[in-house]
């Protein structure tokens, strides 16, 4: 029996390409980049200071006693903040290299959206076609398996040869295999348009680009 087409809701080039956008591999790369605007504030920071502190002379025969540690206990204690003074425009040098790599990274990420819009584009095709071959081989899977019924009554009359009934059924089951075949790749398409667009708002028909 003759496959028939899932009643679904269309989805046209222009929200796959909207759709593309969001795929998981264009947003990894948007978040890279906006990451590296980051490391430009960063870069344009001075080094903070540190402060440390230290003890020493201990009694080793009678340890260090009690009372507060910072008042009653013999201890040489002492507290250090250091600053980092940079020389030679360290500074304005290494920001202009976190600049320059942020740079490089947007133009990477809207590459990507390109190239991910430009796959979209070659699968949606794809999968229209697949839907209008997939209409055709339905047409003519009806078609085959109408003159095989008639061929059937004919030679049940007499009025066909058993070597034209066999013809007939023959081509009938080829147009039910090839619809069959045409069907899946129809189905592979969708599925891999799904992958491209990283949703899975897209369930069967694909709109044409004309529509």
């Amino acid at each position: 029996m003759a496959l028939s087409a899932q009643d679904m809701r269309p989805v046209s080039l222009k929200e796959s390409l909207e759709a593309a956008v969001k795929h998981e591999r264009v947003v990894a790369a948007q978040s890279i980049a906006q990451a590296a605007q980051a490391e430009i504030r960063i870069a344009d920071r001075a080094p903070a200071p540190t402060l440390s502190g230290s003890l020493a002379s201990i009694d080793l025969e009678h340890g260090v006693g009690t009372g507060p540690l910072f008042t009653g206990k013999p201890l040489d204690k002492g507290l250090a903040l250091d600053w980092t003074w940079e020389r030679g425009e360290k500074r304005s040098y290494r920001t202009n290299v976190s600049k320059a790599q942020a740079l490089a990274l947007v133009a990477e990420s809207q590459e990507v959206i390109k190239q991910q819009q430009l796959i979209v584009i070659d699968l949606f095709y794809e999968a229209l076609s697949a839907q209008e071959r997939l209409g055709i081989l339905n047409e003519l899977a009806k078609r085959a398996e109408q003159l095989a019924t008639i061929a059937a009554q004919r030679f049940g009359l007499g009025d066909l040869s058993a070597q034209d009934l066999a013809r007939l059924e023959i081509e009938a089951e080829r147009a039910r295999v090839d619809l069959i075949h045409s069907q899946w790749l129809l189905d592979r398409a969708k599925q891999q348009l799904r992958l491209a667009i990283g949703t899975d708002f897209v369930e069967s028909m694909v709109e044409s680009a004309r529509g």
